[in-house]
């Protein structure tokens, strides 16, 4: 019945028959295949139930290698991307890479569009958390996206182990014990912007507040204003920022060639003296 839906009229009715073959057990052979036809249908809308297409392919894990070829073409389609807005075009090519790392290896002929090169990881590449997991998944280097982020924690390129603890799906999944000596461990990370991300992570699953707020006190990179973004992390998370003062001032001497740099870093300086916050975190 959920397969002849996927042909409704109505997309609203095609993409809770989408969802449904992907959540009641339904027959890989035949849910794949149906999948696979939907993601085929000539001038079909790109929409939520085309994207929920893409994510339920991955339901199926290994069972869904038929469809690699569908989802590669889907990949390497010319698509618009709406700087600034959300598009389902592009969401539905964004989608494909953790589908392919769910096949697994069968998907080893998408390794090619996966692959980054060094300085494509240094730049945007290294932030896709989902390329970087569907790759190694891909690769057979692991068998599990949480496999995955424990390599990419490690991974050479600071982007790529920002992204392995920065990218939870959900704030509550960042709770969970088993990640909390991943993120320890990342916030004595050799990048400053790696460590930043992990103690945020910790923080806002209110975990290692403590570890947090000795990591936020330690003398920074001065060339990253270290100081100044760690006053508003302890701001959002009502820590005491009063010990960064000689730090703060520092980098306020640093800018003094730039006026507006120093006034800003002297106001910000007033204002932790005087103990006001911003609980926003924004300054």
């Amino acid at each position: 019945m959920l397969v002849s839906l996927l042909s409704d009229a109505d997309r609203r009715v095609c993409g809770a028959a989408v969802r449904g073959l992907g959540r009641i057990g339904a027959d890989p052979k035949v849910a794949v295949a149906a999948l696979m036809g939907f993601l085929s249908t000539p001038n079909a809308p790109f929409d939520q139930a085309r994207l929920d297409a893409i994510r339920g392919l991955g339901a199926f894990g290994k069972d869904a290698a038929p469809a690699v070829q569908t989802l590669i073409t889907e990949m390497t389609t010319p698509r618009q991307q709406i700087f600034g807005s959300y598009s389902f075009e592009y969401g539905c090519q964004r989608a494909c890479p953790r589908t392919l790392g769910r096949i697994g290896p069968a998907a080893r002929a998408a390794l090619p569009l996966l692959h980054a090169t060094d300085a494509e990881l240094e730049s945007y590449r290294g932030d896709w958390f989902d390329e970087r997991a569907a790759e190694l998944l891909i690769e057979g280097k692991c068998e599990t996206e949480d496999e995955a982020r424990v390599l990419m924690s490690k991974h050479p390129g600071w982007r790529v182990r920002r992204a392995a603890v920065s990218w939870f799906r959900d704030e509550d999944a960042a709770k969970d014990p088993k990640w909390t000596p991943m993120l320890l461990a990342a916030i004595d990370d050799p990048d400053g912007l790696v460590q930043i991300v992990a103690i945020e992570t910790l923080l806002r699953a209110g975990l290692e507040r403590d570890a947090c707020y000795r990591a936020l006190l330690r003398d920074g990179d001065p060339m990253r204003w270290s100081a100044w973004t760690n006053v508003q992390i302890m701001w959002r998370y009502e820590l005491d920022p009063k010990p960064l003062i000689p730090q703060l001032e520092r980098e306020r001497d640093r800018g003094k060639d730039n006026p507006a740099v120093y006034q800003n870093l002297q106001h910000m300086i007033d204002e932790v003296k005087a103990g006001i916050t911003h609980k926003d975190g924004r300054f």
